[in-house]
């Protein structure tokens, strides 16, 4: 069969050799090319098997911080529930346990202000040594 014969057949047949591409181009974009869409977790676009993967990493992820709040509220309440004991004894004393609420935050502005006295510092000798000197 000659180029010729084969262009002829073609010309002969035009729908249905059209059809026949249409075809093989649909099964192949079918087969051959995964659906993808945007993922609400990392908003990237993602198969459906990846957007599995996602929501079940989420929802570990989720479930290990209500474990973390959880643990964090039961640490309060132990502590709240010593103080109560301690205090139903009669051990504390409301104006000391005051002064060392007192002490604790008078500490915390301490170490605030060393922090931004040492930024300020620092601030000052960079532009010390970028501005220029004035000649004698």
């Amino acid at each position: 069969m000659s180029v010729s014969e084969i262009w002829k057949a073609i010309r002969h047949n035009k729908a249905t050799i059209t059809a026949l591409i249409i075809v093989i181009g649909i099964t192949v974009w079918i087969y051959g090319c995964e659906s993808t869409t945007v993922s609400p977790i990392s908003e990237k676009k993602v198969t459906r098997g990846q957007l599995i993967n996602e929501a079940d990493k989420f929802a570990a992820d989720l479930a290990l911080a209500y474990e973390d709040l959880d643990r964090q509220d039961a640490f309060k309440q132990q502590i709240v529930a010593l103080g109560v004991a301690y205090a139903e004894t009669g051990g504390v004393n409301p104006i000391g346990a005051g002064l060392s609420l007192l002490g604790i935050v008078s500490a915390g502005l301490l170490v605030d202000n060393r922090i931004k006295d040492t930024a300020i510092k620092s601030k000052t000798n960079a532009l010390e040594a970028v501005t220029p000197k004035p000649v004698v």
